[in-house]
C-alpha cells in the first residue's frame, strides 16, 4: 500500500464519525465521545448507532451513510464481528482514515488473521488508511483532539501541549507512559496507539513527528518492526533533522533457534539484533518504563551543550560522593580529578572533615550552618578547564534556599547544573530548574546521572556520520549477483569455489586419496591443514573433522588415514579431503549474515573460533550498511581490542577486515537467494597482511 506522505488530516480531522458509540460515557465505546468533548475538540462529531436518535445532546444517525456531510475520519466501536462491514460502509462514503480499537483479529490466530487481511483489501481497493486494529487511538495534543479511551485521561485537566511525540504498539503501555510523562510536567505534541499495525505502523508515525516543527523528542514503544532497513532510515532522517529519537523494545528474549546449523542464527536473539540496529539508525534505547520517561523528559528541557561532559561532584555525604564516582564509570562519564590548583582555592572553604578533591564533600556542615558558602564553591568548580557538569547533591531543604543562585553561577560559567539529592524538590522549583533548559534535577545521584548520559548520548549521536553513506558497494567488484546453486547447505568446498573470486580465503583442493592429498601439500607447501568434506558437515572441530599443523608427507598420510576412519562416523555422503595452506596465527573473528521474515537481511560480526556461543560477543546491523556502520560494529565488541593489539600484540589489519565485510555484504544482498551465510573463523593477520576466511557455511 502507497505511503502517506502527510497524516495533518489524520491528527487534525475536521469531522469524525463514531459508529457504535454507547451512551454510557464510561464503557470504551463512549469514552471516546467524553474526551473529545472534554478536552474541546473543535471539529464535527457524527455519533452513529441505530439504537439510538441522540448521544450525549448530539443527534444520532442510524448508518454512516446517512451522515449528510463528509467526514474526514471514521472511529469504530463496534462488536469485531461487525466491524468489516462497517469499514465496508467507510469505503463507500470515501471515508479517508479509519480506526479501529476492537481486538480479535491478527493477534488472536489464523481465523483473526484472515478478517484483518480482508480489511486491508479493502482499505487497499479504496485508498483508505487504517489504524489498529486492538489499538487505543490517539491524541493530538495541539489541537486538543483526544481521539482515545482508558483512565491515563481520567485525571489529566488539560492537554497542554509540549515538544516529546509518543508512539506505542501497545495501548495499554503507552497510555501509562503518556500519564507519567504528564505527571513529570512533560508536554506533547502526539501520542499515537498503532496496535496491530495492519497498515499504518510506528514507523509512519515517526516520520510524520520528523516532520513536524513543533516535535523535538520522539519516544517509541516498539514490540517488533516489518522492515528494519526502513527503521535505520528514519533513524537517521530524524537526526540529520535535529530529533532524537527514544526507543525502548518489548519482547527482547529469545525465539528460539534457527533451523539451519550456522552460529549466527543459533544466537540471534531478539535483544542483540534490535540494539545494533537502533544503534544504527541512531536512536537510543534505553531498557524500562522509569528510563524512558527519564530520557524524554531529560531531552526535551536540557537544550543546552556545555564545552564537555566530564563531571565534578559537591556532595554533602561521603557516600553520595562515592556513588557518585561509581556511577560515572558504569555510565561511561568522565569523573576527573580536581587541579591543585582548584583543589587550594577551595581548602579555605571546605569544612576540615571533607575533602577538596573530586567529589568536593562538603559535609553537612555547610549546608546546614555555612549555606553562604556554597555559592563560591560551585564558583571555583566551575572554573576548572576540565570539568563540563556540576553534579550537586544536598538535601532539597536546602538546595531550594540557594538553587536560583547556583544555576546563575553554573549557567554564566557554560556548564550544566545536575541536581540529585534525596527527597523531592517542590513543584515550583522543578519547573523552574527545567525552564531553565540548562538544568537536570534527578529523585538521586544515579537519577540524575544517567540524565547526564541521556544528554551525552544525543551529543555522541549529533556528531556521528555514520547514516551519511549507507552504500555497501566495494571498490574491487562492481557485480556481486551469482548464480544459485541446487539447495540446501553447501560444502565448504563448494561454498569456497563460489565466493573465492570475491573474498580471501586459504589456497585450497579436495583430494580422494593419500596420493592426491601428498601432490596438493607439495604444491602449496607445509604446513597444510586437513578437513573432512561432507553435506551437513557445518562444525569440523566439534566433530573431529579437521587436522591442523601438518607438516610433513609422513604427517598428512597417519592425517589422513585418521579421517578417513573418521569419516563414517561423522559424514554422511563424503566428498573427499579438503587441503588447505595453514594460515598464520591471528585474530579471530566472526561474520555472519542471515535473513529473518520480520527485519530482512542482517549481518552479525563478533569474537569468533569455537568460542562463539560461549561468550556471545556479538554486534548486529540491518543491511545495507555502510562501512562505517561495519566499523562501529566491529568497535562495539571485546575483539576490537585485541585487533587494535593487546599487551604487545601486533594491531590486526582492521581495513582488510572492513574491505573483507564490505565485500561479503555486497555478495549477500546481490544475491536472495542466500538464506545464511557465516565465515567462521576470520583470521585477522597483523596490519597490512590482510584477512583469511579459514571456514564457510552457506546455506540456500
Amino acid at each position: 500500500m502507497e505511503q502517506t506522505p502527510d497524516l495533518a488530516q489524520f491528527f487534525n480531522p475536521r469531522s469524525i464519525a463514531i459508529v457504535g458509540v454507547s451512551t454510557r460515557p464510561g464503557s470504551i465505546s463512549g469514552q471516546f465521545l467524553a474526551y473529545l468533548t472534554r478536552f474541546g475538540y473543535k471539529g464535527q462529531i457524527y455519533p452513529v448507532n441505530p439504537r439510538h436518535q441522540e448521544v450525549a445532546g448530539r443527534p444520532c444517525y442510524g448508518r454512516l451513510a446517512d451522515i449528510p456531510d463528509n467526514v474526514d475520519l471514521c472511529l469504530i466501536v463496534t462488536p469485531k464481528q461487525a466491524v468489516r462491514a462497517t469499514v465496508v460502509e467507510c469505503a463507500e462514503k470515501k471515508v479517508p482514515y479509519v480506526v479501529i480499537p476492537a481486538a480479535g483479529f491478527g493477534e488472536a490466530g489464523p481465523e483473526g488473521a484472515k478478517v484483518q487481511e480482508e480489511l486491508m483489501a479493502i482499505a487497499r481497493t479504496s485508498h483508505m488508511r487504517l489504524v489498529g486494529p486492538n489499538c487505543m487511538g490517539f491524541i493530538n495534543f495541539k489541537e486538543r483532539v483526544a481521539l482515545s479511551f482508558g483512565g491515563f485521561l481520567a485525571d489529566v485537566e488539560n492537554l497542554a501541549g509540549g515538544n516529546v511525540a509518543f508512539v506505542s504498539q501497545s495501548g495499554a503501555f503507552g497510555g501509562g507512559m503518556v500519564r507519567r510523562c504528564l505527571k513529570e510536567g512533560i508536554g506533547f505534541t502526539y501520542h499515537v496507539s498503532t496496535g496491530n499495525e495492519a497498515d499504518l505502523d510506528a514507523l509512519d508515525f515517526m516520520e510524520y513527528y520528523i516532520e513536524d516543527p513543533d516535535t523535538r523528542v520522539i519516544g517509541a514503544f516498539i514490540e517488533g518492526i516489518k522492515d528494519a532497513s526502513r527503521l535505520v532510515a528514519v533513524g537517521r532522517k530524524a537526526r540529520l533533522s535535529g530529533k532524537v529519537i527514544v526507543v525502548l523494545k518489548g519482547g527482547k528474549s529469545a525465539r528460539g533457534a534457527q533451523a539451519v546449523g550456522s552460529h549466527t542464527g543459533r544466537i540471534a536473539g531478539s535483544a542483540d539484533v534490535y540494539r545494533g540496529i537502533f544503534a544504527q539508525a541512531g536512536m537510543i534505547e534505553v531498557a524500562s518504563a522509569r528510563e524512558l520517561s527519564a530520557a524524554l523528559e531529560t531531552l526535551s528541557q536540557v537544550n543546552f551543550a556545555p564545552p564537555c561532559y566530564a563531571v565534578a561532584a559537591v556532595v554533602a555525604s561521603g557516600g553520595s560522593g562515592i556513588l557518585a564516582s561509581d556511577y560515572c564509570e558504569v555510565l561511561g562519564l568522565s569523573f576527573p580529578e580536581l587541579s591543585q590548583k582548584t583543589q587550594s582555592a577551595l581548602s579555605s572553604l571546605v569544612p576540615e572533615a571533607g575533602s577538596c578533591a573530586n567529589p568536593v564533600d562538603i559535609t553537612a556542615q555547610v549546608p546546614h550552618n555555612e549555606i553562604q558558602k556554597l555559592p563560591s564553591i560551585i564558583d571555583l568548580v566551575c572554573k576548572e578547564e576540565g570539568v563540563g557538569v556540576i553534579m550537586l547533591s544536598i538535601a532539597n531543604l536546602h538546595l531550594e534556599r540557594c538553587w536560583r543562585e547556583v544555576l546563575e553561577i553554573v549557567g554564566a560559567s557554560g556548564r550544566l547544573l545536575a541536581v540529585g539529592s534525596s527527597g523531592g524538590l517542590s513543584g515550583p522549583t522543578r519547573r523552574e530548574l527545567a525552564k531553565s533548559g540548562r538544568a537536570i534535577v534527578g529523585e538521586d545521584v544515579w537519577d540524575a546521572l544517567q540524565k547526564v548520559a541521556f544528554v551525552v548520548k544525543r551529543q555522541g549521536l549529533n556528531h556521528k556520520t555514520e547514516w551519511l553513506a549507507p552504500s555497501v558497494r566495494c571498490g574491487k567488484h562492481d557485480h556481486h549477483a551469482l548464480p544459485a546453486p541446487a539447495g540446501g547447505v553447501l560444502t565448504e568446498h563448494q561454498a569456497k569455489r563460489l565466493l573465492a573470486p570475491y573474498l580471501q580465503m586459504p589456497r585450497g583442493k579436495l583430494a580422494s586419496s593419500i596420493g592426491e592429498a601428498v601432490g596438493i601439500a607439495d604444491e602449496f607447501g607445509y604446513p597444510v591443514v586437513l578437513k573432512l568434506v561432507a553435506p551437513g558437515l557445518l562444525h569440523k572441530t566439534e566433530s573431529g573433522a579437521v587436522k591442523l599443523h601438518i607438516d610433513s608427507p609422513d604427517s598428512l598420510a597417519k592425517s589422513f588415514a585418521e579421517l578417513m576412519e573418521r569419516a563414517p562416523a561423522v559424514a554422511g555422503q563424503l566428498h573427499g579431503v579438503l587441503v588447505e595452506e595453514q594460515v598464520e596465527r591471528g585474530t579471530e573473528v566472526i561474520l555472519g549474515f542471515l535473513r529473518k521474515p520480520e527485519l530482512g537481511p542482517l549481518v552479525m560480526f563478533g569474537s569468533g573460533g569455537i568460542l562463539v556461543e560461549l561468550i556471545r560477543d556479538v554486534s548486529y546491523r540491518s543491511l545495507p550498511a555502510g562501512r562505517e556502520d561495519l566499523a562501529g560494529m566491529v568497535r562495539e565488541t571485546l575483539s576490537y581490542k585485541l585487533l587494535r593489539g593487546f599487551r604487545n600484540q601486533p594491531a590486526g589489519d582492521v581495513e582488510g577486515l572492513l574491505d573483507l565485510m564490505t565485500e561479503a555484504s555486497a555478495l549477500f544482498l546481490a544475491n536472495p537467494w542466500m538464506k545464511e551465510l557465516e565465515f567462521n573463523p576470520i583470521v585477522v593477520l597483523p596490519a597490512g597482511r590482510g584477512v583469511r576466511a579459514l571456514d564457510v557455511v552457506l546455506t540456500t
